[in-house]
């Protein structure tokens, strides 16, 4: 399939929100529009990039979301770029879209002087854990996350 691997601009809102909504259906979908608006005030200031893959026809079949961490849990060196976010419509799974964006994001994270990216999945998100397992990415553990309520 040929695929346009490509920067968001504001006129990617919608798709962008789309595809973030369908990642995350968890958040509000203000809370989707205010986090797009803070990317596009702040991206310039911190190391922020997101990309969309569309297909030739101009469907956005694939969204990447990336930052650039203080410390990623299994990374040795500082400063690792981080996969905030990879989604893939699902009727374009396992055609190569997931792994073309990760490509791009090796690209990002070297052209910043990374030299380890790292990401996380939920436990039982399978079809992450083999995007990530073909993409190179090595399995660090999982890590328990815990809240309390005040």
């Amino acid at each position: 399939m040929t695929l346009t691997i490509q920067a968001v601009s504001e006129a990617d809102t919608a798709d962008w929100l789309t595809l973030r909504r369908a990642l995350w259906p968890e958040t509000a979908g203000d809370g989707h529009r205010a986090e797009v608006a803070d990317f596009f005030a702040r991206r310039a200031a911190e190391p922020l990039a997101v990309w969309l893959a569309r297909t030739a026809t101009g469907e956005a079949v694939g969204l990447l979301e990336m930052s650039i961490r203080a410390c990623a849990e299994g990374c040795e060196q500082p400063n690792p770029a981080y996969v905030e976010g990879i989604y893939v419509v699902p009727h374009h799974r396992r055609s190569g879209v997931g792994r073309q964006l990760l490509a791009q994001a090796d690209a990002w994270a070297r052209a910043r002087g990374c030299t380890e990216i790292a990401s996380d999945t939920l436990p039982d998100n399978v079809p992450s854990a083999g995007l990530h397992a073909a993409a190179g990415f090595q399995d660090v553990g999982l890590v328990r996350c815990w809240a309390k309520r005040l």
